[in-house]
């Protein structure tokens, strides 16, 4: 056998070797990815399956007195799922059709509240 069919058997050796490396890699990389995908897809179905408390929007008429302000009226009715106050004086003020924070003494409010638990009657 002569040297340049010796190093060309090398060669074709060599080059199958890393060949089949090459597939070694691109499996794990494969399986890798796909367990990956697995693993996010079943626990983003998980947290998805947990169920959060109902949360029921009710409505209560408020007359508003000498000493109130939007700013009090708010602050005694907000609860946890109506968010930041800000938030909950823009909802206020948008049932009640009030471009500004000004309320008048007689005046009734439309004002909302959240409940976990459905109101009876």
């Amino acid at each position: 056998m002569s040297q340049s069919m010796r190093s060309e058997i090398r060669a074709r050796r060599r080059l199958a070797a890393r060949r089949a490396r090459e597939r070694r890699r691109r499996a794990l990389t494969g399986l890798a990815l796909g367990l990956f995908v697995l693993v996010t897809v079943f626990s983003v179905s998980g947290f998805a399956n947990m169920t959060k408390p109902a949360v029921y929007k009710y409505y209560d008429a408020v007359v508003v007195t000498r000493e109130d302000t939007l700013w009090t009226i708010a602050e005694s009715h907000i609860t946890a799922p109506c968010g930041s106050m800000r938030s909950y004086m823009k909802e206020i003020r948008a049932l009640n059709h009030m471009k500004g924070d000004t309320v008048y003494c007689g005046q009734t409010l439309v004002v909302p509240y959240y409940a976990e638990t459905p109101r009876k009657g």
